[in-house]
């Protein structure tokens, strides 16, 4: 498999994943933006500190690198509810407060 690299504003495409700052990540920028329902993913740059926030929170509380392709779908959907929850509103990041995302960590928990 080749490891060809995209340049996006700081950021990079490979065939391995989505890279940030050097760092592989759940969800890409674009992505994330599409989720926000964002024309332009640029004018928010909370955007840049949540995803890898988002990533890491998952990593701590599995014990689990989910960054690493192929992105686990339920990784994936996992991180899209933290990312809606974190940026609407600040004061919910790194915190569990429901069943279903509790319910998702554990399913992911079960894959390790």
């Amino acid at each position: 498999m080749t490891n060809e690299h995209t340049e996006i504003n700081n950021s990079s495409v490979c065939s391995l994943g989505f890279r940030f700052g050097g760092d592989y990540m759940i969800l890409t920028v674009q992505e994330a933006a599409d989720i926000l329902k964002l024309e332009n993913p640029e004018n928010y740059p909370t955007i840049n500190i949540i995803l890898p926030a988002v990533d890491d929170y998952l990593k701590t509380a599995t014990g689990k690198d989910w960054s690493i392709a192929p992105i686990d779908p339920i990784a994936k959907m996992t991180a899209s509810i933290l990312l809606v929850r974190w940026f609407e509103d600040s004061s919910m990041i790194g915190k569990l407060n429901d069943n279903g995302i509790i319910g998702l960590i554990a399913q992911l928990q079960a894959k390790i």
